[in-house]
């Protein structure tokens, strides 16, 4: 079975992490410190701060923003539903906004749109928390006009994107926060794991205490001046993050080109492939829509039966029980979101995927297409 996704763990990594363990220092310690002052480098602001995931990170970030029970926070209809669930973890109501066909981020019109209606009607949301769906950068030019037409924060959702840029601007340093995801899925894995950057020295240090019960040192004394969680980092995962940062640019390399094969290869009537940009992209994913004459969960069977582990691209939010009685007057339904998740699909991708195994991805995918007929992949 070729898998939807390879960990790629090198023996350096392994020998980073195992540093680490001898030493005793497994928590909160310099593998710590170092893995933020170069995930801050690389995401071009001043502070970073990592924590036990990207959900936290979020969760941390939405705080550290003023984000308070009751207020409303603006987030793309299709994302994994970890966006919303940290709106709501925060006592905020998710106020969701239809994606872009081309993209599948945030419709920034549909954006200007929703904000527009929601000052009008004396409810100004906290935030906007445009996602960077599968690691390519949202129109962040036109989120930001949007936002500083309305004065209303950016949280840039940017858990697929480590490494990709839009204009020359790293994923995640855009907006006022931005938070990576760490998970074995994404760009670098430590495992699970987040973090949070910014510029902002008060939203890092509100970070920092939130991550670690809420504690803060000051002349030497430790405080508590509010509550906070444990979201601590172990240092033997950022061990492992700053060894895979090493090798970040032969990461991405690896995985745009083998997302550029796909789309080469496939990208036509019956699959539609994400837009593509190679700087503005991190490839976490290779996420194409199929036809609306083929019926997704076949498709996916079929191509597993001959071998080839497929999934869904992401979600629709919209459609979680917890979420379907939200008030939306502010924004109508999200009828692209609700297209694109239950047409798209992910194809096997990871940096060291090989030619012939995209080969092979590929040759299936035009067979099952090939005979659709037969196979029954097309609808009735």
């Amino acid at each position: 079975m070729i898998p939807l996704v390879k960990p790629e763990i090198s023996d350096d990594d392994v020998a980073s992490v195992t540093e680490v363990l001898m030493s005793g220092q497994l928590v909160q310690g310099p593998q710590v410190e170092a893995f933020e002052q170069e995930l801050a480098h690389l995401s071009g602001t001043r502070h970073a701060v990592v924590l036990d995931n990207g959900t936290a990170a979020l969760v941390a970030s939405l705080l550290a923003t003023g984000v308070t029970p009751g207020s409303h926070v603006i987030v793309p209809g299709y994302s994994w539903i970890a966006t919303a669930n940290a709106v709501s973890l925060v006592g905020a109501t998710p106020v969701f906004v239809d994606i872009d066909t081309g993209t599948h981020a945030i419709d920034v019109e549909l954006l200007a749109e929703c904000c527009k209606n929601m000052v009008a009607g004396g409810e100004i949301p906290m935030a906007i928390v445009p996602v960077h769906p599968f690691g390519y950068v949202a129109d962040m030019i036109a989120i930001e006009e949007i936002a500083a037409r309305f004065e209303i924060g950016i949280i840039e959702d940017a858990a697929c994107a480590l490494g990709a840029t839009l204009e020359g601007r790293p994923a995640g340093s855009i907006g006022q926060m931005g938070i990576f995801s760490f998970h074995p899925r994404k760009v670098i894995t430590t495992g699970e794991g987040g973090a949070l950057v910014t510029n902002d020295p008060s939203a890092a240090a509100f970070a920092r205490a939130y991550r670690n019960h809420g504690q803060t040192t000051r002349d030497g004394v430790r405080r508590f001046d509010g509550p906070g969680d444990n979201r601590r980092m172990t240092d033997f995962q950022a061990a492992l993050g700053r060894s895979q940062l090493r090798r970040l640019p032969a990461t991405l390399e690896g995985r745009r080109s083998a997302l550029n094969r796909y789309v080469g290869a496939l990208d036509g009537d019956l699959v539609k492939f994400q837009e593509f940009e190679w700087e503005r992209t991190a490839a976490q994913s290779a996420v194409a829509t199929l036809d609306e004459r083929i019926d997704r969960d076949r498709f996916i069977g079929e191509l597993r039966r001959r071998g080839v582990e497929t999934s869904v691209g992401t979600i629709d939010m919209t459609t979680a029980e917890h979420f379907k009685g939200l008030d939306g007057r502010w924004s109508p339904p999200c009828d692209v979101t609700r297209d694109v998740a239950a047409r798209s699909i992910s194809l096997p991708l990871w940096s060291q995927i090989s030619s012939d195994t995209c080969g092979e991805v590929i040759s299936n995918v035009l067979q099952v297409l090939d005979e659709a007929e037969t196979n029954g992949c097309i609808r009735d």
